[in-house]
């Protein structure tokens, strides 16, 4: 969606604040007590859930959503005092693949100084912030719009402190919080606007006005808690040859859930792990990834999986919290939001497939607050584009996850190229096997290979690949490990 050219157009129609009346629900949208302590133009009383709507003034689809839906949303969750709604206009591309294709800005050139001065708006005068946003979609603008022309749009809305709102705006004190919109876009994966987010997931509100009110419902706490399952565990055997996907169907159906299959069986001995896509509610696809230098045809293999709801959880009193971020070649730090007592072990994969490069994740720097994550191709290629990336931690012990009892263990800093026996504390009827690397001592691309796997143990070993050279040693790593009872 690129707007084009010219100069900068209002079409006001007379005056845009004329015409509104207190009965309009955007316009007269509550604010929080203290407004001055939110970054983002915020409405509702700045203590209940907080959902963001990411949008672009320029952008007709938000028009369409701002001026239909958004009424509907206030009166339903807002001014009841169920949903906070925060508003980051989009400037800069997010992250990634979007709708917009490579452009550097979202839609034009002027698009951060237009969320620049809007955000000058909110900070000078947030009382009045939603009528003067309101009118920006009511009256939009276009094409190369300059400081005057938002000054004139604020003067259309009855802003007092325009003066201050454009300086600050000039002084460029909003640069990077307009900026670090598109990483926090990213995190989310949102690829178009608007996007409305909450609890981590999102949705493209600006289609059936009942639709989104029902998302939202949906997603607010209390909102099916009873039933609704934290996660599950299984199994699946699958080959590879050309473009071959399989699809792997869930017993529950989950909200927002992260799989993790980082391990896989030993019948083939070419380098080789587990790709997904498709990530959803009630499945996700599979398929052996060779790495590109080989010819991509693998025997079948065996992997465990587990998905987990995102958020924190305890499963039969082991702590655990599962979740996305959004990261390429580059380590891209998080952190935890379970207050773990020892550190956790952590599994982590992609979740999107955006980059049809083979690529693993590899962890360092896990500690009880958080680690750091990053995608790794073959070692003669190096970079990836951003992929979505799901991640897993699980305090050491015993639990049960979907009704399956679990352990969760580590092992010393130990496991090579060569295999290392893991011996379970408990016994495990056709159990699954998931691992993942904990650490980074060597820096070559590798996976987790299993093989023996029994009700009591198992045997691993770190399978770095061969496109840049015959090496194939690796440094003794620290592999965690879940083991789930399969009966």
């Amino acid at each position: 969606m690129q707007l084009s050219g010219g100069a900068a157009f209002f079409g006001f129609a007379g005056a845009a604040s004329a015409n509104r009346t207190t009965s309009d629900p955007v316009s007269g949208a509550p604010v929080p007590d203290d407004p001055g302590q939110y970054t983002y133009a915020t409405m509702g009383e700045g203590s209940n859930p907080t959902a963001t709507l990411y949008g672009n003034f320029k952008c007709p689809y938000t028009k369409d959503f701002v001026l239909n839906n958004l009424e509907d949303v206030i009166r339903e969750f807002v001014e009841p005092g169920r949903l906070d709604i925060r508003y980051r206009a989009l400037a800069y591309e997010p992250p990634g693949e979007s709708s917009h294709g490579s452009s550097y800005y979202y839609i034009s050139s002027s698009d951060p100084r237009i969320s620049e001065c809007a955000m000058g708006a909110w900070n000078a005068e947030p009382n009045e912030y939603w009528a003067f946003f309101r009118d920006m979609f009511e009256n939009r603008v276009s094409g190369d719009v300059t400081y005057d022309d938002m000054r004139a749009r604020m003067r259309q809305s009855d802003l007092e402190e325009r003066d201050t709102a454009i300086s600050r705006a000039k002084d460029g004190r909003y640069e990077d919080p307009v900026y670090q919109t598109r990483y926090a876009a990213g995190d989310h994966g949102v690829e178009f606007t608007p996007t409305f987010e909450l609890n981590g997931e999102t949705t493209p509100p600006h289609h059936d006005t009942q639709d989104i009110l029902n998302w939202i419902e949906n997603r607010l706490p209390g909102a099916g808690t009873s039933s609704a399952p934290v996660g599950e565990s299984g199994s699946a055997t699958v080959g590879q040859g050309g473009d071959d996907w399989s699809r792997v169907g869930l017993s529950g159906s989950y909200d927002s859930p992260t799989a993790i299959a980082t391990s896989l069986s030993y019948n083939g001995n070419h380098p080789t792990h587990v790709r997904l896509r498709n990530v959803g509610s009630d499945r996700f696809d599979a398929a052996l990834e060779e790495w590109d230098y080989k010819d991509g045809w693998h025997t079948q293999e065996t992997f465990g999986y587990a998905v987990l709801e995102s958020g924190t959880h305890s499963l039969d009193g082991v702590s655990a919290e599962a979740g996305r971020v959004t990261t390429d070649h580059t380590f891209r730090s998080l952190e935890f939001g379970a207050n773990f007592s020892a550190t956790p072990v952590v599994f982590s994969q992609p979740q999107s497939y955006r980059g049809s490069h083979a690529v693993v994740t590899r962890h360092r720097n896990v500690s009880t607050s958080g680690m750091s994550v990053r995608l790794q191709e073959q070692e003669s290629y190096g970079a990836h584009t951003t992929e979505s990336v799901g991640y897993l931690a699980v305090e050491e012990g015993r639990g049960t996850l979907g009704g399956a009892a679990f352990e969760a263990g580590r092992t010393p800093e130990s496991v090579t190229h060569g295999w290392h026996r893991i011996s379970f504390d408990g016994s495990y009827s056709n159990p699954r096997f998931v691992a993942d690397v904990q650490t980074y001592k060597g820096w070559n691309t590798s996976a987790v290979r299993y093989r023996n796997l029994s009700s009591s143990g198992v045997e691993v070993r770190i399978e770095e690949e061969r496109s840049d050279d015959d090496e194939v040693t690796h440094r003794g790593e620290s592999v965690g490990y879940l083991v789930f009872d399969g009966a």
